[in-house]
């Protein structure tokens, strides 16, 4: 509908027949400002007035409706249902788009819910702490790489065990016992953090790679991850909804 047209044809209507929009208003019941509203196109008159208007006015619901003079009342009928059919499309397309969109989503955080999991098994260390923020903040995952401590240089970022839990800390020293042995003092980038530690092989397990990627982190950050039954499943169910549904507006 053109709101423009119908309040167009109202008001045409009224001056026609010598009303003014108050006394338009009386004879329906509604406020002058009503009357207003609809012959400026800001509103439309309520289902229920559509008849009364229509003898007020001496036209059909029907002209009302498309905001002009029907000739054929069956062609204009039709035409207005067309033209509702397609924004009842629109809308549709619109909300098919939106679940496309989260479904895709859906099936790259599956994705990487399994898969970097998966491939850096045992190699994935989460942070629990900010003494290594900014570098590595709390709750982020890291991927590490387990290689010989004799190979570890100052400002590597290495992986060790400390009272049975894993640490992420930056080598701030490197030295070397009487036996040869090396061993690493390690301290957090935050400086409110007074946690300097001795690593030796006997605790170090490996040396910074790189961050777990963020679709992943939220998997790898609390120690889960997708079954894999469960990844194809979703993974399949996503991919049959996406297809049905290009299918879907291919068609439109």
């Amino acid at each position: 509908m053109d709101l423009n047209k119908i309040g167009s044809l109202i008001k045409t209507k009224r001056k026609e027949l010598g009303l003014t929009q108050e006394e338009l208003a009386k004879k329906l019941n509604v406020t002058e400002k009503a009357i207003s509203r609809w012959e400026t196109g800001r509103g439309t008159p309520d289902i229920s007035l559509l008849i009364p208007l229509s003898k007020e006015l001496n036209v059909s619901v029907l002209e009302i409706l498309n905001g002009e003079k029907v000739k054929d009342e069956n062609k204009t009928i039709v035409s207005i249902l067309k033209h509702e059919k397609r924004k009842i499309n629109v809308f549709k397309l619109f909300l098919i788009a939106v679940i496309d969109i989260m479904f895709v989503i859906f099936s790259l955080v599956s994705i990487y819910g399994y898969i970097i999991p998966k491939k850096y098994e045992g190699r994935i260390s989460t942070m629990y702490s900010n003494s290594m923020s900014p570098t590595i903040k709390s709750k982020e995952s890291i991927i590490y790489e387990v290689v010989d401590i004799n190979k570890i240089k100052e400002n590597d970022i290495i992986v060790y065990y400390n009272d049975g839990f894993e640490i992420v800390h930056r080598v701030v020293k490197v030295l070397k016992n009487e036996s040869n042995n090396t061993i690493l003092t390690t301290k957090g980038d935050n400086n409110l953090y007074n946690d300097n530690y001795n690593v030796t092989k006997n605790n170090f397990i490996g040396i910074y790679n790189k961050k777990v990627p963020k679709l992943s982190n939220m998997f790898t950050s609390n120690g889960t991850r997708i079954p894999t039954f469960a990844f194809i499943v979703l993974t399949i169910l996503s991919f049959i909804i996406i297809v049905l549904n290009i299918t879907y507006i291919r068609k439109k």
